[in-house]
């Protein structure tokens, strides 16, 4: 009931429901720990994701930390069968202290994790490389933005080289994985003035995406056009408006199409990418008449967002500026 609860955001009666299982399960652990140790464990991981939803990081992370404890003591016991919630939690721990600015935590946390995982995976390496790509990417993430480039382009390439291998056995499973870290990848190399190496990345994730496309539209057509943003603006960067050019224009007509069908998601990323067609024929390309045109088209698509969107009211008057 709680995890369905959950599910549809009745954050305070899911949370009710699982203190009181965790009740009912301390009580049980204290006659038999062996059988319900587990449960407990459980439990609180679980309430530790709903407090994370729920914006309650300090209860999450007592949580987490509780399940923790209870996990590293039965795994001193039984390790095959309870490491692996070890691990678990420690990545959700992770994710946790990254997304409450705690790097140096969260570092720690996922080395752990990382750590449990490669050992699990030298037994059962179908069931846990991905687990150890899965944090290799998150530590990567963490790693870029904590300006430690080179530790995250080794993270991402491991994490890369695990998925590439898995996808020879499951391409429909992980095909999309290595096309996510692709991009992450390419955003890490051109931050790091690699235009080569970022435009190679691109293309690559591009050339997944569009495969996948073809089988299920509605889920990777917005990830085509998410990367076509990104490429044009790298070949933008690197002086070569007309690639540029091609590529905004094929992200804004499938962010066209995508909004026809779902306004309130798609919108803003079709006025962004008018926005930067604009910007690009009024200094690059040199077409004034172009220029105006996508402008207006921008400040349309700006304009039913700029009272709850403040970042569109910015983009609104850069438009209209173009205009």
């Amino acid at each position: 009931m709680a995890n369905l609860q959950g599910d549809y955001y009745e954050f305070g009666e899911a949370e009710k429901c699982y203190k009181e299982a965790l009740g009912i399960r301390r009580k049980l652990a204290e006659v038999n720990p062996r059988t319900h140790l587990p449960d407990v464990g459980m439990t609180l991981n679980n309430l530790a994701v709903l407090q994370s939803d729920a914006n309650e990081p300090g209860e999450a992370e007592k949580s987490y930390k509780e399940a923790l404890e209870i996990y590293r003591k039965l795994a001193e016991v039984n390790p095959q069968t309870y490491l692996p919630s070890v691990g678990m939690t420690l990545n959700n721990l992770a994710v946790l202290q990254s997304d409450e600015n705690e790097p140096r935590e969260a570092e720690k946390s996922y080395k752990e994790a990382l750590e449990i995982y490669r050992k699990l995976a030298e037994v059962n390496p179908q069931t846990y490389l991905p687990f150890i790509a899965g944090i290799l990417n998150n530590l990567a993430v963490l790693q870029s933005d904590e300006n430690e480039p080179g530790k995250a382009e080794k993270s991402y390439k491991e994490a890369l080289e695990i998925y590439r291998k898995l996808a020879e056995v499951n391409p429909q499973t992980y095909l999309p994985f290595i096309a996510g870290i692709l991009n992450n990848l390419a955003v890490l190399q051109s931050d790091e003035n690699e235009p080569g190496k970022a435009e190679k990345s691109y293309k690559e994730a591009l050339e997944i995406y569009r495969k996948l496309a073809e089988v299920n539209p509605q889920t990777y057509l917005p990830f085509i056009a998410g990367i076509l943003n990104n490429l044009a603006v790298l070949q933008s960067d690197e002086n070569e408006p007309g690639e540029a050019e091609k590529s905004y224009k094929e992200a804004l007509e499938i962010y066209r199409k995508l909004a026809e069908v779902n306004p309130e998601v798609y919108s803003l990323d079709y006025a962004f990418t008018a926005d930067n067609l604009a910007l690009l024929y009024r200094y690059n390309l040199i077409n004034r008449q172009k220029s105006i045109h996508y402008a207006n088209e921008a400040v349309r698509g700006f304009a039913p967002f700029i009272d709850t969107v403040p970042f569109a009211a910015k983009w609104h008057k850069v438009a209209q500026a173009i205009m």
